[in-house]
Formats: C-alpha cells, sequence, structure tokens
C-alpha cells in the first residue's frame, strides 16, 4: 500500500462514537473528494473501514460489536436496494428496452452493455442478482 493511504488509515479513528468526517479527512489531505472516496475503496480492501452513516464518517470498528453491526446495517441496506431493482426492469421491459446488464470497471464505475446471451438467467434477474442472492443468503 502507497504511503498516501497508509496517511489516511492513520487518521482514520477507532470507534463509532469518534468517526471523522470525509471534509476533515480531505482537508487534512489535501484532496478532493473524488480522490478521497478512491483511497477509501482502494484502502478497504485490506483495512475494515467503516461509515457512519448516523452522524456521518469513517472509523475502524472498536469492537465485534461495532463490525457486526455494520454488516447488519449493510445488508439491509443492501437489500433495501435490491428491490428498487424488479420495478425499474419492467419499466424498461414495457417499455420495450433490450435488457442491459452491468459491469463494474473500478472504483465506482460502472458500464451497461446490452446482454448477449439471456440463456444464462432467467425471468429471476441478472447474473449479478444470482450471485448477491447466493453470497446473501449464505450470510443471514
Amino acid at each position: 500500500m502507497d504511503r498516501r493511504l497508509e496517511d489516511l488509515v492513520e487518521m482514520i479513528p477507532t470507534g463509532k462514537d469518534d468517526a471523522i468526517s470525509r471534509r476533515d479527512l480531505m482537508k487534512q489531505l489535501k484532496v478532493s473528494d473524488r480522490k478521497l472516496r478512491e483511497m477509501i475503496h482502494e484502502a478497504r480492501e485490506v483495512y475494515p473501514i467503516l461509515s457512519n452513516t448516523g452522524k456521518g464518517g469513517y472509523y475502524l470498528p472498536a469492537n465485534k460489536e461495532e463490525a457486526e453491526a455494520y454488516i447488519r446495517q449493510s445488508y439491509s441496506y443492501i437489500s433495501e436496494i435490491h428491490k428498487t431493482i424488479p420495478p425499474v426492469k419492467r419499466y424498461m421491459e414495457a417499455k420495450g428496452q433490450r435488457r442491459m446488464t452491468f459491469e463494474r470497471t473500478g472504483h465506482g464505475t460502472d458500464h451497461h452493455r446490452e446482454r448477449k446471451d439471456d440463456s444464462r438467467v432467467g425471468d429471476s434477474g441478472s447474473v449479478s442478482q444470482v450471485a448477491f442472492e447466493s453470497i446473501f443468503s449464505t450470510v443471514l
């Protein structure tokens, strides 16, 4: 990991109550919001950097309970977002649009392409949805 990411991780406090805001991290590191988000994304591949949706900010878990609470909150959020996908698909199909699939290209950037082969997936959804459901069911 490069020095800038190490600096970032060193600035992130331990414990939800001491979370540091994105704005403060941006000022201390002298980076843009976009750059900080990229850095956090990269650092999260190694460190358990959590975010506090209540008062905002980033922190490292102080204990098992904080980590577990974050995991539960994240799966709940994912589940709620997942519920919004079928209505969008139905809308697009009703409008005669072709089904689209999304590919992650790195650092939060998604690009779409038309699906060439729908035979791999039934009406239940896209390949990524099937993978999500498989992962989600094993965790809960």
